[in-house]
């Protein structure tokens, strides 16, 4: 079967998989996360505090960590909306994302309890001890102490992801919803995670003094620093799984109702190009009931698709230096989907 191919030279940007495996090859787009602590804390008990968290510290350790995993550009929009209700918070936010040129809408909610319960894990404390034994500073560094939450309680951040449409038309709520690209959130979810004296003590000099008399376990258990740490292991956490699980997911990839068509992530491919050029190569392949019709790159002119519809593979040559390419695809009952890959390597950004 005949393949569509066409070479354009245009302008352009980057793409290398993070952690070396294949990118998501889109631009999305995170916003200011919604916030829901599901119990107040209580400070100054003996087995707990209290642990809170930030729309920008969340918002930015997402852009960050699905960035690092592999998405070609992720861009937080800092600012809360000033929208009285749900759907025009969307709204306002779906036209920012378009304005920006993305093609996912990232949507993130948390809910976590505020109250923490600490205590010492058993089995690195029976490792601690003899290292107290010994003597010197190596008992600092085993992480056993766990922070958690109580019986039944976890941090937990469910997403919500969207397509972003293009063109001049108003985004509507009930349009929103038809562009949902996966059928359920993706969930990811900490109960509990472990510190070390080293994450827990900080600048705490005297504690450190204490740590020649008593196993470092039983010290600086309640610090700032500890609260500090326990949530930016959270955030960390959560950020890596959820990364894992939109790797995974394929209705993120691939969904009909949002084109019907599929990119092979594994042939896409990035080379150095005569005259300062680098060249990225896209094959697609329509999926059952679909025909691929046209496709363009960076927004340019139209190219339609010349073989019977079923495959294409579609080249660019960008100057070198760029970072993404953006290709948008028509299938044959007008969805477009739309794509960013990087063409630069991490190096060179």
């Amino acid at each position: 079967m005949a393949l569509s191919f066409c070479a354009l030279a245009t302008t352009g940007c980057s793409t290398t998989a993070g952690n070396g495996l294949p990118s998501l090859p889109f631009h999305a787009v995170v916003i200011p996360p919604e916030i829901h602590p599901t119990s107040p804390g209580a400070p100054g008990s003996d087995s707990l505090f209290a642990i809170n968290f930030t729309h920008e510290a969340l918002g930015f350790a997402l852009q960050s960590g699905l960035e690092n995993a592999g998405f070609a550009r992720v861009t937080y929009l800092a600012g809360e909306s000033t929208a009285v209700d749900d759907e025009k918070r969307l709204e306002a936010y779906q036209e920012r994302a378009r304005a920006v040129g993305a093609d996912l809408l990232i949507v993130p909610t948390l809910t976590f309890s505020a109250a923490v319960e600490h205590g010492l894990d058993t089995t690195p404390f029976l490792l601690n001890l003899p290292l107290f034994l010994i003597g010197g500073p190596l008992n600092w560094f085993i992480p056993d102490r766990t922070y958690g939450f109580a019986e039944g309680e976890v941090a937990r951040l469910d997403v919500r992801v969207y397509a972003v449409p293009q063109g001049d038309g108003a985004i509507s709520y009930a349009t929103l919803r038809d562009l949902s690209i996966i059928d359920e959130p993706l969930r990811v979810e900490v109960d509990k995670i472990n510190l070390s004296f080293w994450d827990r003590a900080g600048h705490s000099y005297l504690s450190y003094v204490f740590s020649i008399f008593l196993p470092s376990s039983f010290l600086a258990s309640e610090t700032e620093l500890a609260r500090t740490e326990m949530q930016n292991e959270i955030l960390g956490k959560l950020t890596r799984d959820l990364a894992r699980q939109a790797r995974s997911n394929r209705q993120l990839q691939s969904n009909p109702r949002h084109g019907g068509f599929q990119v092979n992530l594994d042939a896409v491919e990035v080379t150095n190009a005569e005259g300062n050029l680098v060249r990225l190569t896209v094959p697609v392949e329509a999926q059952p009931g679909y025909k691929l019709i046209k496709y363009n790159v960076n927004g340019g002119d139209d190219h339609a698709v010349d073989t019977d519809g079923r495959r294409c593979v579609i080249a660019a040559s960008v100057p070198s230096g760029s970072e993404v390419v953006r290709v948008s695809i028509m299938d044959d009952v007008q969805q477009w989907r739309h794509y960013t890959f990087r063409v630069a390597s991490q190096e060179n950004q």
